[in-house]
Formats: structure tokens, sequence, C-alpha cells
């Protein structure tokens, strides 16, 4: 049997090496993700701008066929003039309505 003597000093010494150790490897895990989310955060989705520019360009060139692929079935669009329309309306609106998109810009939010 093996009996190893330490004094109360090495003990406390040793435990708060050990301690510090693991506080500065949740410290950096903690920075880490904190890191990770705010970069992708601010990197928008290139799958989700192609999507936009795509009906972008089906408003612009009031393609019917396009439109219906990239709008969902339960579409609920909601104007700022409080005009509420579903999908078919949505659609026969840009195709036939009283207004012909020319040219869209979307704007890019930065989030500091």
């Amino acid at each position: 049997m093996i009996h190893y003597r330490f004094s109360v000093l090495e003990i406390h010494l040793y435990l708060r090496r050990k301690i510090s150790i693991m506080a500065n490897r949740i410290f950096v895990l903690m920075l880490s993700f904190l890191i990770y989310t705010s970069t992708n955060a601010q990197k928008p989705d290139k799958e989700i701008e192609s999507s936009v520019e795509t009906l972008n360009k089906a408003m612009i060139s009031a393609d019917r066929s396009a439109l219906e692929k990239l709008t969902a079935d339960d579409l609920s669009y909601g104007h700022s003039t409080g005009v509420i329309q579903n999908k078919s309306e949505y659609i026969k609106d840009i195709i036939s309505g009283p207004v012909k998109f020319i040219q869209i810009e979307n704007a890019t939010k930065v989030y500091l």
C-alpha cells in the first residue's frame, strides 16, 4: 500500500492550478462559440440570397411559371397598404397588376 503525504498548502495549490486550467478552457470555449455565432450571424445564407435574386428576376420579367415555383401554396403577402393577398392574387398582380417592376434592389443589413 502506498501512502502519499501532502501538505494542505500543496493540495490547495494543486487544486487551484486544476481549477485555473478548467476555467481557462471554459473561457476559450465560450469565446470560440461567441466568435463563431457572431461571424455566422453576419454572413447571409447564399442559398437564400440566390432564391431572393431569382424571385426578383421573376417579378421583373413577370414569369408566371417561375413565380409559381418560388412561392408557397399557402402564401399570405401583406402589402404596406394593408392589402393581403394569397398566392394566386399575388402572382396575378405581378403579371397584370397596376405595378410593373423594372428594377429591384435589396438592402443589406449590417449588424454590429
